[in-house]
Parts: structure tokens; sequence; C-alpha cells
């Protein structure tokens, strides 16, 4: 029952935190800014659980990892609408969706092997640091090579008649 509340009590909280993440995006136009901090908070959430050893610290864990998610979908969404309107909407969100998938099958994969070859909780954990690492580094490629949203954008010519 506790697992459960937990669970459901993260998602609840990161759920709820878009809709305010949202909205401070749109304000500020600070994308990168906040997909950066969303990202970090969220991909080094879940390898620092091979440094905890209670439960409070893996709930704690376990909500910033939510958080970040909160913090950083609604920014990298509007950022990715901007980048596929070059590719095209379904291709862009298509792609994103199949890498999302493809990394949330790897993730347990990894765990499973490590598991296979006798290792433990806090091996499995850390090296899940390893695509938090990649991620982020590909992240702040992006950034530099696309420092405005505005450059993704299609340009549109207005014909008067």
């Amino acid at each position: 029952m506790v697992v459960g509340f937990i669970a459901g009590l993260g998602e609840f909280l990161g759920y709820g935190l878009r809709i305010i993440s949202g909205w401070i995006t749109d304000k500020t136009g600070k994308y990168w800014g906040i997909i950066i901090t969303g990202y970090l908070i969220n991909l080094l959430s879940v390898p620092a659980l091979a440094l905890v050893g209670r439960w409070e610290l893996a709930v704690m864990l376990l909500f910033m990892e939510r958080i970040g998610k909160a913090i950083r979908t609604p920014a990298r969404d509007a950022l990715l609408s901007h980048a596929a309107g070059k590719i095209g909407y379904g291709w862009g969100f298509g792609l994103h969706e199949a890498m999302d998938q493809i990394g949330a099958m790897l993730g347990p994969l990894m765990i499973a092997l490590i598991f296979y070859f006798q290792g433990g909780y806090r091996e499995a954990f850390g090296v899940l640091l390893i695509p938090a690492v990649l991620a982020i580094s590909i992240l702040m490629i992006a950034r530099f090579l696309y420092p405005s949203p505005s450059y993704l954008k299609i340009k549109t010519i207005q014909v008067k008649t």
C-alpha cells in the first residue's frame, strides 16, 4: 500500500507541476534553461539511488525524478514542435516517441543484465549514470547548435492579394 501511494503521489506531483512549468516556459521563453534543468534533475536522480541506504531517501529521489520530468516536458515538447516543423510533425514526434520507448526498454534490460551477472542494486543504478551522461551531453550539443528555437521555425512568406 505504501509503495502504491508513493508511486501515485509521485505521478500526481509530476503531472501537476507540468502546468506550472508550461506556464513558466511560455512567460520566460527560456526553453533550453528549463529543459536542461529538468533533464539534470530527472536523469541524475535515478543513478543517485545507488548511493542511498534508506527508503525515505529513495522516495525523495523518486519524487525528484518525477519533478525533473515535469519541469522539462512542456519546454521540450514546445521546442520539439518547432523542430518538427522542418521535417514534418508526424515524423518528428514519431521519432521522439520511438527513441523514448527504446530508452524505456534498454534501461530495464541493462538492469536485468547486471543482476544476471551477479550485480546488485548499487551497481545497477550506478550504471544508469552512463546513459544519463550521454543524454545530457547530447542535450548540451543541441543547445550549442540551436541556441534559439526561432532558428527551427519554418519561415513563411505572406503574399498580398
